[in-house]
Formats: C-alpha cells, structure tokens, sequence
C-alpha cells in the first residue's frame, strides 16, 4: 500500500517507490533510534495499533476517543 501511494504522490516507477518507502522506513527508524532510544518496532512502545486499510477514518477517530477517555478517565 505505501509504495503504490508512493508511486502515484511521486510519479517514481514500482522500483523507485519501493527504495523511497524503504529509505523512508530506515531514516524514521534511525531518528527514533537516536533522539528516543526506542525500536519502534516494539509493540511494548505502543497502546493502540490500528489497521486502516478497512477502517474509515471517522471509525479510526471514534475508537481513538473511546480509547483516550478511558485511559484518562479520573485524571
């Protein structure tokens, strides 16, 4: 999904798009590797992940907000 974004936002071809999201991908790791000392592959650093492939955006706010509220509930 990211790499045909990155095709049609940029016009690169299928292997263009497939070094920039790849090269983007190493870069935010990196970043956040250095100023944060965390892998942001660790599902530990996360309290939600959702998948919006099949989540309309309005859905994605409402479990977000259900989710926030109860977190903080009281504080």
């Amino acid at each position: 999904m990211r790499i045909e974004k990155a095709m049609r936002t940029t016009g690169h071809t299928r292997k263009e798009a497939e070094d920039f999201v790849l090269k983007m991908q190493k870069d935010r790791r990196s970043f956040v590797r250095q100023y944060f000392q965390r892998d942001v592959t660790d599902p530990l650093d996360y309290d939600m992940v959702l998948n919006t492939e099949n989540l309309s955006i309005d859905a994605a706010v409402l479990i977000i907000q259900t989710a926030f509220k109860a977190k903080f509930q009281g504080m």
